[in-house]
Parts: structure tokens; C-alpha cells; sequence
């Protein structure tokens, strides 16, 4: 990606300077962040796949039911803490775009 942006600054006149009309070649970015992302999820997709067959094979029903109520929990506790997140960071952004943060 980075290269890709070195590339575009260096061939595309203007682009640095931000001249009016002039515009990146963003498709080649998605592009790259796209494929990327999907070949680096490979992995943990198929360890969310096997990991409950895995343990139901080798430990049994009941420590599969454990298994799986253990990662419900936590993807609950997970999701809210990550929604409250992502909505004090909207709010912090928010509150400095406004320029009511001052130092």
C-alpha cells in the first residue's frame, strides 16, 4: 500500500500539492487492502471452523457444550465492549472536529 502511494505521489501531477481536479487512483488501494484482508483471515477462519470439532472429538459432548457457552459469553462481552467503544471514539472525533478541544 505504502508503495502504491509513493508510486501515485511521484506519477500523478499535482496529487502532493492537492491541485484542484486532480484525483488518486484509489481503486488500485482498495484493491490492495481488499486482498489483503481476505488472504490474512484465511487462518482465523478455519481456526473458528476446526477448533469445535476439534475439541468435541477429542474431549467429548459436555466439554464441547462447555466450549461453546464459554465463547458465547465472552463474544458478548466482547461485542458490547466494542460497541461502546467505537461510540466514544465517534464522540471523540466529533467533539475535535468541532474544535472544542483545547490544550
Amino acid at each position: 500500500m505504502v508503495m502504491e502511494i509513493k508510486r501515485q505521489f511521484k506519477e500523478i501531477e499535482g496529487l502532493l500539492e492537492g491541485a484542484p481536479g486532480v484525483k488518486p487512483e484509489t481503486e488500485k488501494c482498495i484493491k490492495i487492502a481488499t486482498e489483503s484482508s481476505l488472504k490474512e483471515m484465511v487462518l482465523p477462519g478455519l481456526l473458528i471452523i476446526f477448533t469445535p470439532i476439534i475439541v468435541g472429538v477429542l474431549l467429548g459432548v459436555n466439554a464441547l457444550a462447555g466450549f461453546l457457552c464459554g465463547s458465547m459469553s465472552s463474544g458478548v462481552q466482547i461485542a458490547i465492549s466494542m460497541s461502546n467503544t467505537g461510540g466514544a471514539w465517534d464522540n471523540a472525533k466529533k467533539y475535535v472536529e468541532k474544535g472544542a478541544l483545547f490544550f
